[in-house]
């Protein structure tokens, strides 16, 4: 568990950081800040913001961590992979930053500074340090926005080259486009907090339970007559949660769990196709070469003999 205190994020809790080796935070704006994770778990970093700000926290956690074991092969260890997500969190002294350890790449943006001294370039714009606050504050503490291709492309920048001169203005250009994303986001998460709770869980529950059993094709029909949801209902609230269509959201699970099946294990391509929920190899190589680009032999022959078990997307 992390904990956000004084403008320090202490990352495991293990006392004080090796004040020789500061893990780097990068002052983008007097509002913004971005630090990348150097993966050896270092144990804080302090934040360039006044004491006492409200913090707004986005991290970006990368693909690779698994989730619940896929009930299609319960003798795999291995399970499906997560698609790259991205949390949103409103900090204040004391709260803790349960994100932090896991994330390639974290934005903090002072709320009190945003507010008092706004970057020149949100003129105009409406975007506020007491909007975002507002829009981020209510319902759980995390608030998934889902692996919107908009966001992955944003946090992709701050990886570019450091030694680069060009370096920290395309990671000013990329905050700045991150906090007019979180804007356009903040409507969307208003109107998910407008449906019930109960009607929130219920759609987790229909995520998992499809996630859960990929080689099975469930149609909306099916899982409304199931949880008693309307399909319209069922269809907007997925959205809203999710950030994408049923259907678009279950393909990309679907084909990153093939393509791991491919690496992973021996299993021919109809069987693959088949824990997938393709009934066809063709229809199945001819969905996987949309998504990846490549066919399903072609992949396992090229990244297995290349040594790289990375997914191209």
């Amino acid at each position: 568990m992390s904990e956000y205190k004084n403008n320090h994020i202490h990352k495991d809790g293990k006392g004080a950081p090796d004040a020789a080796k500061p893990p780097a935070v990068l002052s983008l704006f007097k509002c913004a800040a971005l630090h990348i994770s150097d993966d050896k778990g270092g144990n804080e970093y302090s934040l360039p913001f006044c004491s006492g700000d409200t913090i707004l926290a986005v991290h970006y956690i990368r693909s690779g961590r698994t989730g619940t074991k896929c009930a299609c092969c319960p003798a795999e260890k291995s399970s499906y992979p997560e698609p790259n997500i991205f949390t949103v969190q409103i900090l204040t002294g004391g709260s803790s930053d349960a994100a932090a350890h896991r994330a390639a790449a974290s934005v903090y943006i002072s709320l009190d500074e945003l507010e008092k001294n706004p970057p020149e370039l949100l003129d105009g714009t409406g975007i506020t340090g007491k909007t975002l606050h507002d829009s981020f504050s209510g319902g759980d503490i995390i608030s998934s926005i889902g692996a919107e291709r908009r966001f992955e492309a944003v946090f992709e920048k701050f990886f570019t080259d450091p030694s680069s001169p060009l370096h920290t203005a395309y990671c000013r250009i990329a905050a700045m486009e991150l906090i007019l994303l979180l804007y356009e986001t903040a409507s969307e998460c208003k109107k998910c907090k407008e449906y019930k709770n109960e009607q929130v869980q219920t759609i987790r529950a229909i995520h998992d339970r499809m996630l859960n059993d990929l080689s099975s094709r469930l149609t909306i029909d099916d899982l409304s007559r199931q949880y008693l949801m309307n399909p319209t209902t069922m269809k907007a609230l997925f959205k809203s949660v999710y950030g994408d269509s049923i259907a678009s959201h279950m393909k990309e699970h679907r084909m990153k769990f093939a393509a791991k099946l491919l690496l992973d294990t021996d299993n021919s391509i109809m069987e693959v196709a088949s824990l997938v929920g393709y009934d066809s190899q063709s229809k199945f190589a001819t969905a996987f070469k949309a998504f990846f680009g490549i066919l399903p032999n072609e992949y396992r022959r090229k990244f297995r003999s290349g040594g790289s078990s990375s997914a191209k997307k």
